[in-house]
């Protein structure tokens, strides 16, 4: 019998990619979360394609928006914030920055 313990991986914020325009974020076949900063600021659009959990946190580290607390799709962000993507592998996730909402 094995015992599995199944850990946690942190990178450091100051090496995370810039999330802009049109940025596609996908859970690989490891399941592990993916996650950067914002390269705009005012309202970004989130767009599934399938089960996914968006949670944009501040330069302070304190929760912004969580879709899983949120009916809406978007949320006003500001640069340099930080948005992670948590879902099963495979699972697509699309950002739209403000020109983009329409």
């Amino acid at each position: 019998m094995r015992l599995y313990n199944h850990g946690y991986v942190f990178r450091d914020a100051a090496e995370l990619s810039t999330i802009g325009s049109g940025a596609r974020l996908q859970i690989g076949s490891a399941g592990e979360n993916e996650g950067g900063r914002l390269g705009f600021s005012g309202k970004a659009g989130f767009e599934f394609t399938g089960p996914g959990r968006v949670v944009v946190f501040s330069g302070e580290l304190e929760v912004a928006y969580d879709s899983l607390t949120s009916p809406e799709r978007e949320a006003a962000v500001e640069e340099g914030w930080y948005l992670l993507f948590i879902g099963e592998p495979g699972a697509e996730l699309t950002v739209t920055a403000p020109g983009d909402l329409g």
